[in-house]
């Protein structure tokens, strides 16, 4: 068994170096860019992270009922669905420097209206401002794509775990502190790591797509078979945007109203609920950097995101049977698990589906299904909070019930997604990407 993990690394290493050598005439290399896509998303989701779990409270100081809060969180994720597609497509053509510039400004901009805002409608457009600006994901996820080789990827995309845990574990920690304070100091602050991640990005981001590459890509394109033009569309890849959009919904559905069933089924505070996110990021760190590579070369890429999917199924399961604030640490704890595991695979499958020019493309309608599901999450688990939960006959089931219920369908809908997509594949053997 030794043996075999040695082989598999002994592989790993030998196909990154090729693929070092393939970019290395564009004078680009993984060592360099990894470290720099850390720091410019540890900056972008500290900010995002402080303002993110404060958000209800802010918006119910203005009046807002639950699915008003809702509604406010869901506007971020209608815009950025038109925007995802534009951003990515852009970066391809223009490269990826000037549009993550470009939407860090939005950004930028978003913050500083919710930090002045005095109505729910300010909020609002802080955060359709936000949406519509929202190309950082997108972009840096197709920066990662553009100095890593397909059959390692999925390692590599973890480094966007590694950058989400500081932020996960330092932004919340800082957010409840702050919003104790005064709930409008996150929101300052967040505009202060705005201006860092602009000022970081154009100081040390080095662009991965620059001319001479895309001139070759455009070159090479025009010289492949003709009449086999890669195709966006493929059955793979609706089935992978489809595991997109449901790891989403399920991750959203607890997400986007943590604060408020916190708030209404503990009575836990601004502070305590900041002690829960960065637990987040503790396991965000535990399972997506210390676990993530030795499971997954124990069980494969596959069998990993099906483990994966049962955490997140399970987890919902086990949600709204936990008695106490405290309790509520075991569902953090098997739900990161499911998060931090299928994250990186899938969005490393997703990318070993398209051909090179259209990892930014690609990345954008992932994005764009990312917001579909941002947009309904919210609007569900409010909803249920607005409502009360369901009664039926003689049953009654609480709105902590019925967001459990809906999390766990919208489980089971990933894993269908899933199973259809290994059909025609062994389960342990990765999927293989379309040939150019």
């Amino acid at each position: 068994m030794e043996k075999e993990f040695t082989n598999k690394e002994s592989n790993a290493h030998l196909i990154d170096e090729a693929f070092e050598q393939k970019i290395s005439k564009y004078n680009l290399s993984v060592e360099k860019i990894l470290p720099i896509v850390v720091i410019s998303v540890i900056v972008d989701m500290l900010g995002y992270i402080m303002i993110m779990p404060l958000l209800p409270f802010y918006a119910q100081s203005f009046g807002a009922s639950d699915f008003t809060i809702g509604i406010i969180t869901s506007l971020n994720a209608v815009t950025s669905l038109m925007s995802g597609p534009v951003w990515g497509r852009l970066s391809d053509k223009y490269g990826r420097k000037p549009i993550l510039l470009i939407s860090q400004a939005g950004t930028l901009a978003s913050f500083i209206i919710l930090a002045i805002s005095n109505s729910t409608w300010m909020l609002m457009l802080s955060r359709i401002i936000d949406g519509l600006f929202g190309g950082q994901i997108p972009v840096i996820n197709a920066t990662i794509t553009d100095v890593t080789a397909p059959e390692t990827r999925s390692e590599k995309m973890a480094v966007m775990a590694v950058s989400m845990t500081v932020g996960s574990i330092v932004g919340p920690t800082i957010g409840g502190y702050l919003g104790g304070l005064n709930i409008t100091y996150p929101a300052y602050a967040a505009c202060v790591m705005s201006v860092i991640a602009i000022i970081s990005t154009t100081m040390i981001f080095t662009e991965t797509m620059p001319v001479e590459r895309r001139q070759d890509i455009k070159e090479w394109l025009e010289v492949k078979v003709k009449g086999a033009k890669g195709l966006v569309f493929t059955r793979q890849v609706v089935l992978r945007l489809a595991q997109v959009f449901s790891m989403t919904l399920v991750f959203g559905m607890i997400f986007s109203s943590l604060s408020l069933i916190l708030n209404q089924r503990y009575g836990a505070t601004s502070f305590s609920i900041g002690n829960i996110m960065t637990a987040m990021g503790v396991c965000t760190f535990f399972f997506g950097i210390v676990l993530m590579k030795r499971v997954k070369d124990r069980m494969g890429e596959q069998r990993m995101l099906l483990l994966a999917i049962m955490f997140l199924i399970v987890g919902y399961l086990l949600m709204p049977s936990l008695p106490t604030f405290t309790s509520f640490y075991i569902f953090i704890v098997v739900f990161s698990a499911g998060t931090n595991f299928a994250r990186p695979i899938i969005r490393s499958n997703l990318s070993r589906a398209v051909d090179e020019d259209k990892q930014g493309l690609i990345s954008g309608y992932s994005t764009t299904v990312e917001s579909v599901a941002r947009t309904i999450a919210p609007l569900i688990s409010t909803g249920w909070l607005q409502l009360g939960g369901l009664t039926i006959g003689l049953l009654t089931l609480n709105e902590f019930y019925m967001i459990a219920a809906t999390g766990a369908l919208a489980g089971l809908m990933f894993l269908g997604f899933f199973l259809a997509d290994q059909k025609k594949a062994s389960l342990p053997q990765p999927v293989e990407p379309i040939k150019s």
